[in-house]
C-alpha cells in the first residue's frame, strides 16, 4: 500500500514521488524505523521508544501522533495516510 511523505526536509524525496510502498498493517513506528536505514536519521530514541521530540515532530494525517492515536507509534498505517516528518529548526542567540 501506498504512504504519503511529506517533510521540510529531503527525507520524502529519499522515495519516489514522496510516498513510500508498505505492507498493509505496517506501523508509523516500523514506517520511522525504514526512514531511519535510508537517511541514516534516529527518528526513534533507543532509550525510551518515543520520537526523538528534540529533532522532529511526527504527524500522521495532519493530527500529532501522541495527542491524537492512542496507539502511539504502533498506530497501523492505511491505504493513503500521509505521515509528516518535520525538522524542528535550532534556535539560540
Amino acid at each position: 500500500m501506498q504512504v504519503a511523505l511529506k517533510s521540510n526536509f529531503d527525507v520524502a524525496e529519499t522515495f519516489s514521488r514522496g510516498s513510500v510502498e508498505v505492507e498493509e498493517g505496517t506501523s508509523l513506528r516500523a514506517l520511522l524505523a525504514l526512514l531511519s536505514e535510508r537517511t541514516r536519521l534516529s527518528f526513534v530514541d533507543p532509550k525510551n521508544g518515543q520520537v526523538n521530540a528534540t529533532d522532529f515532530d511526527i504527524a500522521l494525517n495532519g493530527k500529532g501522533y501522541q495527542l491524537w492515536w492512542p496507539q502511539g507509534l504502533d498506530m497501523p498505517l492505511k491505504e493513503g495516510d500521509e505521515v509528516q516528518v518535520l525538522l524542528m529548526p535550532l534556535g539560540g542567540g
